[in-house]
């Protein structure tokens, strides 16, 4: 049976999976059923794991014949504090909460490709290392698993993920090397000023029009300090000051956050922001605080193994599904696995075109036989290196 043929075998299962975890969504650090749920299809598949891995995190292995090749495969499983809107017949049953990155199209990908590992243990030389995380979208576990369980990477060979794509049709799949997603940092403003009466503003120190200045100087670092043919973006994202339309507060908070894909452009930017909010505050008599939190590293696929990656594309699917797409500025933290195991992070193709919602919206929906392609690629990319 080839792995396109597996996949399309075990579709029902597949769809069925995702939309379990679609329509019983939980937040970062709160998936206890769906690490439940997890746990009981590895139980069915006779899987060994390890739970309340960094919190829900699950780790799972599956031996196959002596071999020297350990390959691991990572999805995410939490969701987002998102509200549906999607209508579908499956829609979340936890209020404000929703599946609306596709993890839970990640979770039956990988569930449905152990599956297949488990089944056909005799065939395949060496062990796949299975890894559920947890906290994706809210602080990142994958940096914690890695630090706290450094055991388990240490004889991979190679590690390999994936993520739906809306931005790219289904029956195509993006397994491009070099850098793919942007490390994704955050800043935390706080401009201190003197409050008054807003008919007298001479008589404060206004952190309004101050939050104001700041806010266009930064949205300048891009064009204006840093190469134009690196890909960066600042971007203030919150403003929040004053309640009353005749007071003028004494602080203004501002939240935002630095994408980037190389590290002497992040130390640029950071030093940039710090300059900018002293010059601009203390010209008018203000004070500030920052504080700069880094995110993830950015997402660099391994040239041999997106190599290796590409081709399982073609075998699957044929040369024609074989796409190459942009690097995209949202983070990943998949990154923090990269750092320890060279591997390569694909885009599996789920997209319908003239009316696709994008990732994070509200009403986003996936056109699952995708995920049936993301299947049977990763079928044939684990078959590939565990001869």
């Amino acid at each position: 049976m080839t792995p396109l043929e597996f996949a399309k075998e075990s579709a029902r299962y597949t769809i069925d999976l995702r939309q379990h975890f679609h329509e019983n969504p939980e937040l970062s650090q709160q998936e206890f059923k769906t690490a439940e749920r997890i746990c009981h299809e590895l139980d069915k598949l006779n899987i060994s794991y390890e739970k309340e891995v960094c919190g829900t995190g699950i780790l799972a292995t599956i031996e196959g014949q002596p071999g020297d090749v350990v390959l691991g495969l990572r999805a995410d499983i939490d969701a987002l504090p998102v509200t549906e809107a999607s209508g579908v017949s499956f829609s979340s049953k936890n209020q404000g909460v929703m599946h609306a990155c596709g993890h839970d199209g990640h979770i039956a990908m990988l569930l449905t490709a152990a599956k297949f590992l488990s089944e056909n243990r005799d065939t395949f030389k060496g062990t796949a290392k299975l890894i559920f995380q947890p906290d994706e979208e809210l602080e990142g576990a994958a940096q914690k698993i890695v630090a706290e369980r450094s055991d388990f990477f240490e004889d991979m060979t190679a590690i390999a993920g994936l993520h739906v794509w809306p931005d790219i049709p289904v029956g195509t799949i993006s397994v491009d090397s070099g850098p793919r997603m942007a490390e994704a940092d955050f800043f935390d403003i706080t401009i201190v000023g003197s409050s008054g009466h807003g008919s007298m503003p001479h008589q404060t120190i206004d952190p309004v029009l101050i939050s104001a200045h700041v806010i266009t100087s930064l949205q300048s670092i891009c064009s204006r300090q840093v190469d134009p043919f690196l890909p960066t973006v600042v971007s203030v994202c919150a403003v929040n000051g004053g309640v009353a339309h005749n007071a003028i507060p004494d602080t203004v908070h501002l939240k935002g956050t630095c994408r980037y894909f190389s590290n002497d452009t992040r130390d640029t930017i950071k030093q940039r922001i710090e300059t900018i909010v002293q010059g601009v505050t203390s010209s008018f008599g203000a004070t500030y605080e920052i504080e700069y939190l880094y995110g993830a590293p950015f997402v660099e696929n391994d040239e041999h193994f997106s190599s290796l990656a590409q081709q399982s594309v073609i075998n699957t699917l044929g040369a024609s599904a074989l796409v190459s797409v942009a690097p995209s500025m949202a983070g990943e933290d998949f990154s923090e696995y990269l750092q320890k195991v060279p591997g390569c992070f694909g885009f599996i193709g789920i997209g319908k075109g003239e009316g696709q919602y994008p990732l994070h919206h509200s009403k986003f929906d996936m056109q699952e036989a995708g995920l049936i392609n993301g299947v049977a690629f990763l079928v044939d990319y684990a078959s590939s290196l565990l001869k």
